[in-house]
């Protein structure tokens, strides 16, 4: 099991993917659903462009954390578990494929109790969703690459991950 520096660190790890993911979907949200408009005759400039996608990192990408982190987290578990299953191979296969999974069931969770047809307008079209899931997918696979470098930080178990430490004192 890592130390406490060590889970300090698989921390920050985590965070980093997590952030990559929330920061890249939000972005390519607002890139489709401009696409969208400029498909129906609106006149997108592009310092518009600029100032929408600047806004909805303000607005959007909060909501949308909420939304990314409630399928991240599980997926990373549960691909560390698989991969541990399978002596350790794989982690980085598995660790996108599980956060492109993850975010596909949070999204069809929310869709399905959200009163719009759809939560995120994006995902309306099959590009669209595409685009979103391949950036869960890469913030899974960066998670996977930034713990494959490090001996010490190395996630030995599942509850390695960030959110099971929470009220759990350690002995390092």
């Amino acid at each position: 099991m890592p130390t406490r520096s060590g889970r300090f660190a698989i921390s920050i790890k985590f965070l980093i993917a997590l952030l990559t993911g929330v920061l890249l979907g939000s972005v390519v949200q607002t890139q489709f659903n401009l696409a969208a408009l400029q498909s129906m005759g609106v006149e997108i400039p592009t310092m518009l462009r600029l100032e929408t996608t600047l806004q909805d990192l303000t607005t959007f990408a909060p909501v949308y954390a909420a939304l990314f982190i409630a399928g991240f987290l599980p997926s990373q578990i549960a691909a560390v578990l698989i991969s541990r299953w399978l002596g350790g191979k794989l982690q980085a296969l598995l660790s996108a494929g599980a956060a492109a999974i993850g975010l596909l069931v949070s999204l069809k969770i929310v869709d399905s109790v959200a009163p719009m047809p759809t939560f995120i307008a994006a995902t309306r079209e099959i590009s669209g969703l595409i685009a979103m899931l391949l950036c869960a997918a890469l913030a899974g696979w960066l998670f996977a690459l930034l713990n494959g470098h490090s001996r010490n930080t190395h996630l030995s178990h599942p509850t390695d991950l960030p959110a099971l430490h929470c009220g759990r004192v350690s002995v390092a």
